[in-house]
């Protein structure tokens, strides 16, 4: 059969046989894809009834669209030979595996509750499979197994193809009924589930014997040995579970494969569980010292020294940042805790460390009045504390003893340039100091009026001690951070920033922060992507602990398609500052890419469990929702943020792109022109603006704000901006026009690293699609996290239909 062409398949390699047919790898030639044939023994097939039988039964079959069943695409009748064109699925079949021993049980109810999906799925079309065994699951590359002979399942009521009486099935799998010949119905397929599961668990079958009579007869008679004694390892009740689906009497087994699915899911939870909470208090107890320092609460009688004490509290995380071997909670965690009466032991929950330092300052008539404690989250014991009472000018050796003694408490070895670290001062100046300190105060509120209050504090700062360089580079901060939150043209805000970083690095050739603000408008406004990279290697060795810095680089390494090493970064980010709401979006879209779906969607739940009123953490779980295709669920979250903070920019943002991702694509236009009344710079909503005119097919309208987005872009990357140019100039027939953009586009390409979904999305609009589907597979491969949109992205409208594009939906966990 090698080499021959039969009706429209080319045969070129023979896979495998067995009782059911010979199985050949062939090409369909119409459709240009790969497939399996199984051709049928010829006595199925002699007689006009039996062949009627077959052919609807099959056709049956064919009704099955499920990930976890392979599908068959056809029957055929040529050349006197009866075959069944499937799915060619790779990957390694059930019973290979097994061979090799028991499976993680993890591993077991995965697979078991894969099987048991695509069961009932057919079930539901009253379809009964009836040889459920190992030789009939494939487990595919990306671990999800697959049900396969569906073409040979009976059609609920019919009658059997072979002769009444008989049986057809794999004796070791058989359901008694199966065995004796009866009729049967959708418990013989849970009843093969159970043998098959209870073989992934122990290596071995439940019924055993020499010959197919004595295993027919043990099936019939004989109860297996418990899953507990085979395995004491295993959960009481997965052996509880196994014996119901093995149950002799139809009236005690399951009822159905959905309830079987559901027991097995919420075991493999709870096992889970269990695992990860031991492996929690594993690591916990060769983890290193953690802390969190809590704001300062201010005794003083004048509320605006509040700003003193979140300073001192700023000033004494900076310096244990510093401190290698010692985990240290960053600002945003530790503030979302401000004037909060919790739980010591919620908070360290929350922070995930062993110990709090919580204090007070009174500043007053010249005077400090300082207390400070390190609290055992555990039980809540004081590990060391003290009560400082000095003069104002003696701050800084105060913040010197608080950190010396927190390291010595947590027995945190210093080597000496630790010790210099901690012990270096920035300036003698009080008063440039406390300037220095009100302009933290205000950069951290991340708003038009902080930056700019910012940016006077710290201009105060500097005319008290021009040798500064914090101040400077906070100065440079503020006005990068009018530029990024959209506040400033970028070409009058960046200039001022790149000249205060660097003004601050020639100050102070050692100071992290300096690096760190420099290295952000390497990225943002020159694109040197290379120079922000050195310069964020360079802070992250000078101060290790400096979250912002383990973030920006993540985003860096994203935007160069290092996704493995920008998920490291992100997760260490993410250790440091946990409830940091940029931190966890850009780790779960990190994590979507790579399809983990569910770790995305835990950060997200996390930070709303925590903060159940932040507004932009409400706008992020509603993109996860959208991106996964859950709109309802998504848009409901949208809304609930723009309840919170109507107005609010990036809020605002995040609603229009819901709405765009929805389809709603008149909204989204009038959401993102309403943001542009505020926030002229925006090239984000000039760009999805842009894309909503695409949608609507006013094309030259989306050309003129794609225009804009090039002359003030910071936020969307050139690819994005050159792939949207010429899928508007495919809609608009400009064809030409839209491969030079895809010419563009893979030159580029070669030199930096741009998304393969950009590129594909060209193609796909001038119809290139095997050359589309090439790059999103690339895409998938690299993890890169724009795959994640590729359900809700309506660049691949057009090709949703196309197996290879479901396959790609599959893969990245979006179709179940």
């Amino acid at each position: 059969m090698i080499g021959k062409t039969i009706s429209h398949y080319r045969i070129f390699e023979k896979l495998g046989e067995g009782g059911m047919g010979v199985v050949y790898k062939a090409q369909d030639t119409k459709l240009g894809r790969e497939v399996a044939l199984k051709f049928l023994p010829r006595e199925w097939t002699r007689d006009a009834e039996a062949r009627a039988r077959l052919l609807r039964e099959a056709r049956a079959a064919a009704a099955l669209n499920h990930p976890n069943i392979c599908t068959v695409h056809e029957i055929e009748e040529a050349e006197a030979e009866t075959f069944i064109a499937m799915e060619c699925v790779g990957g390694e079949c059930l019973k290979a595996r097994i061979e090799s021993g028991p499976l993680d049980v993890v591993e077991a109810l995965g697979i078991a509750s894969g099987i048991a999906r695509g069961l009932a799925a057919a079930h539901a079309k009253g379809i009964v499979h009836r040889d459920v065994k190992p030789g009939n699951i494939m487990i595919t590359d990306d671990g999800s197994p697959k049900i396969m002979d569906f073409g040979l399942a009976r059609l609920g009521g019919t009658t059997q193809i072979t002769r009444p009486g008989t049986t057809l099935g794999t004796v070791g799998y058989m359901s008694p009924e199966q065995a004796r010949g009866e009729d049967i119905d959708h418990r013989t397929d849970i009843w093969s589930l159970g043998v098959v599961l209870y073989e992934m668990l122990t290596g071995r079958r439940p019924f055993a014997g020499s010959r197919d009579q004595a295993v027919i007869y043990s099936i019939l008679n004989d109860e297996p040995d418990r899953l507990p004694t085979l395995q004491p390892e295993l959960p009481s009740e997965l052996g509880e579970v196994v014996e119901r689906m093995l149950a002799k009497r139809l009236s005690l087994r399951y009822a159905d494969a959905q309830r079987v699915l559901s027991d097995l899911v919420k075991l493999e939870e709870q096992i889970e569980a269990t695992r990860r909470s031991r492996s929690v208090a594993s690591a916990a107890a060769d983890a290193p010292p953690s802390i969190a320092v809590l704001p300062f609460i201010n005794m003083s009688a004048e509320p605006e020294q509040e700003f003193f004490c979140d300073g001192m509290t700023e000033e004494i995380i900076n310096v244990l940042a510093h401190v290698e071997g010692l985990r240290v909670i960053a600002r945003t965690s530790a503030f979302a805790f401000k004037g909060k009466a919790e739980d010591i032991r919620e908070i360290g929950r929350k922070l995930d460390v062993d110990t709090l330092l919580e204090g007070s300052v009174r500043k007053a008539d010249g005077r400090l009045r300082i207390t400070a404690q390190l609290v055992a989250v555990s039980d809540g014991s004081h590990l060391w504390s003290e009560k400082y009472d000095r003069d104002v000018e003696h701050v800084f050796i105060i913040q010197d003893e608080i950190s010396h003694a927190i390291v010595d408490a947590l027995k945190v070895k210093l080597v000496k340039e630790e010790r210099a670290a901690i012990a270096k001062r920035r300036t003698e100046d009080l008063d440039a100091y406390n300037w220095y300190l009100q302009g933290r105060h205000f950069w951290q509120k991340r708003t038009k009026r902080g930056f700019l209050k910012g940016i006077e504090c710290f201009q105060k700062a500097i005319e008290r001690d021009p040798g500064y360089a914090l101040a400077h580079a906070g100065l440079a901060d503020s006005y990068s951070g009018l530029a990024s939150y959209l506040h400033l043209s970028p070409d009058e805000a960046y200039p001022k920033a790149k000249k205060a970083a660097a003004t601050a690095l020639r100050l102070d050739p050692e100071l992290a922060e300096g690096y760190a603000a420099m290295a952000w408008i390497r990225r943002a406004y020159d694109r040197d992507l290379r120079g922000a990279e050195q310069e964020l290697a360079r802070a992250i060795a000078l101060n290790p602990g400096y979250a912002l810095a383990h973030h920006w680089y993540a985003s860096l390494l994203q935007d160069m398609g290092r996704f493995k090493e920008a998920l490291a970064e992100e997760e260490r980010a993410h250790e440091l500052d946990p409830l940091s709401i940029p931190v966890r979006r850009q780790l779960a879209l990190l994590s979507s890419g790579l399809g983990e779906w569910g770790k995305a969607g835990e950060l997200h739940r996390r930070a709303l469990e925590i903060d159940p009123n932040r507004a932009i953490a409400h706008a992020a779980y509603g993109a996860h929702l959208i991106e996964m295709g859950r709109t309802e669920e998504g848009l409901s979250e949208a809304e609930r943020s723009m309840e919170l903070a109507p107005g609010e920019i990036p809020v605002n943002i995040y609603y229009g792109m819901t709405l765009f991702f929805t389809g709603r694509y008149g909204e989204a236009a009038d959401k993102m022109r309403e943001t542009l009344e505020t926030a002229p710079f925006s090239d984000v909503a000039h760009f999805f603006l842009g894309l909503a005119y695409q949608q609507r097919g006013t094309y030259e309208e989306a050309l003129a704000e794609f225009e804009r987005v090039e002359q003030i872009s910071q936020h969307v990357d050139s690819a994005s901006r050159e792939a949207a140019v010429g899928v508007t100039y495919a809609k608009m027939g400009r064809i030409e026009e839209a491969k030079e953009v895809l010419k563009g586009l893979t030159e580029q390409s070669r030199e930096t690293y741009v998304s393969p979904t950009r590129i594909a999305a060209v193609c796909f609009a001038i119809g290139e699609l095997d050359r589309g589907f090439a790059y999103l597979e690339d895409a998938c491969e690299r993890g890169d996290p724009e795959a994640a949109f590729l359900k809700i992205e309506p660049w691949y409208d057009e090709v949703r239909s196309d197996p290879r594009f479901k396959a790609l939906l599959r893969r990245m966990g979006l179709e179940q």
